[in-house]
């Protein structure tokens, strides 16, 4: 049997605190205007910001953080600023949800065979069972 959820991704604009903070707004704004508080929901993408930024905290009061809901897995961060020598502990891509149970939340930190960096960003992962 095939679950539905819904799926959201994002990237939230580098500059512009303003934005930022309107952008995870309008998230939790359409989530209610679709009456999806009961559904299972995914939000993620890269924010470009930090675990303590207005933006993180409007989606943290309805949504749950994977990464608190989960076992991590790999470093702190996941912006690594393509140096394949540094432990990236800046936190900016994310991936919340709603109605879920995680059970691993992963920072994939692999290099390429040559060792340099996939990306500038680390990806991120969820390993989930739904309720």
């Amino acid at each position: 049997m095939v679950k539905e959820f819904k799926y959201f991704l994002l990237v939230l604009f580098v500059i512009g605190i303003i934005a930022q903070k309107m952008s995870a707004e309008l998230i939790i704004n359409k989530i209610s205007d679709y009456e999806l508080m009961n559904s299972q929901i995914i939000v993620m993408g890269d924010f470009n910001c930090e675990p303590d930024s207005e933006p993180i905290k409007i989606l943290n009061n309805l949504l749950d953080d994977g990464i608190t809901a989960g076992k991590l897995i790999g470093p702190k961060g996941t912006f690594n600023k393509f140096d394949n020598s540094f432990v990236p502990i800046r936190r900016i891509d994310y991936i919340f949800t709603k109605n879920f149970k995680i059970e691993e939340y992963h920072h994939i930190d692999n290099k390429r065979k040559n060792n340099l960096c996939i990306s500038d960003h680390l990806p991120v992962l969820i390993k989930t069972n739904s309720h």
